[in-house]
């Protein structure tokens, strides 16, 4: 299997629980929501790349940005008629853009469009291993509702942590356990007490 690296700068946008999402036209993540971002051209700074690649993908200004994480994930896909071991390795800022006004139609090049989309409605198949590594990082995604301590069994999640992870699995638990847990937390259950 031919082995390729890709390197690239991303930008995290969050506004009032939604994430800037682009939908790949091609490549590894072809149909899925990424980060917006790319690759680093000959000479470029790391921030010129975030600055270019939202404005040509998004359609946006930068109004502020931090160096958040650099990451990196492995992605088997069918190229040019064989198989690739791709490791995607990013380069990723939380930003704060200008305005909200997107670009929601093709950059011409691998971006169908943005899109503005509700954390609780995202799942794992909908988007790039990247993209769901990053959200589990800023809490929004979890392997399981519970983060536990190990040395009395006991849950360690706060209130507000629970509730987000709480929403952000929604659609996998059904309406009818999420409300049940929901209304337990919020009848100011104490889940440090409780036994798992």
């Amino acid at each position: 299997m031919k082995e390729t690296r890709h390197l690239g700068v991303y930008g995290i946008v969050i506004h009032d629980n939604k994430i800037l999402l682009v939908k790949k036209s091609r490549g590894a993540y072809t149909g899925k929501y990424d980060l917006p971002g790319g690759s680093i051209e000959h000479g470029e700074k790391p921030v010129e790349t975030l600055k270019r690649e939202l404005l040509e993908e998004v359609g946006v200004n930068i109004k502020s940005f931090k160096l958040y994480d650099a990451n990196s994930v492995i992605v088997n896909w069918f190229h040019h008629e064989e198989m690739e071991n791709m490791h995607h390795i990013g380069i990723i800022y939380i930003v704060d853009i200008e305005n909200d006004t997107i670009k929601e139609t093709s950059d011409g090049q691998d971006s169908l469009g943005a899109k503005w989309i509700s954390i609780e409605e995202l799942n794992k198949d909908m988007i790039s291993p990247l993209v769901y590594e990053e959200l589990i990082k800023l809490g929004y995604f979890h392997n399981s509702l519970f983060l536990i301590d190990t040395n009395n069994n006991k849950i360690k999640n706060n209130k507000n942590e629970f509730i987000n992870i709480l929403k952000c699995n929604r659609k996998s638990l059904g309406d009818e356990l999420y409300f049940k847990i929901f209304n337990l937390v919020n009848a100011e259950l104490d889940l440090k007490t409780i036994n798992v």
